[in-house]
């Protein structure tokens, strides 16, 4: 191909009709999808880091739980007091205990447990699970 040809395929009509070089009217367009593309990708894997940093919040509010409800039951079945055992046991595991309640009819502990998590992007969130410990 010579150099006329050349040119001319790289040349189109402006909108006034005089012809312009294509090189140089989409001059730096792929710097800035470039630009756009970091930053989306960055405030997704931020997203991402959030939802997972929420799902294991949520994980340790069940198992801290757990733990309370079983801690309040062995209490319940040793001195029967359920409510000193389940706090105890939600202050080791860096939770609240929010309710307990004690049925001395079914021997049960139920306990509902608060954890407040910070995430960056979505702020701070309030995760509560429930678990619920028969004695015997």
């Amino acid at each position: 191909m010579n150099r006329a040809a050349g040119r001319r395929a790289a040349e189109h009509p402006a909108v006034d009709g005089r012809t312009t070089d294509r090189r140089t009217t989409d001059r730096g367009s792929a710097t800035i999808l470039v630009l756009v593309s970091i930053v989306f990708s960055m405030f997704a894997m931020v997203g991402l880091a959030d939802v997972s940093e929420l799902i294991a919040a949520k994980a340790h509010a069940s198992a801290s739980a757990d733990a309370a409800a079983l801690a309040g039951a062995a209490e319940l079945r040793s001195r029967g007091d359920a409510d000193a055992g389940a706090r105890r046991a939600a202050n080791a595991n860096d939770t609240t205990l929010a309710s307990i309640d004690v049925d001395t009819s079914d021997r049960s502990v139920t306990v509902t447990i608060d954890h407040v998590v910070d995430l960056r992007l979505f702020g701070a969130k309030h995760v509560s699970a429930r678990a619920r410990a028969r004695v015997g």
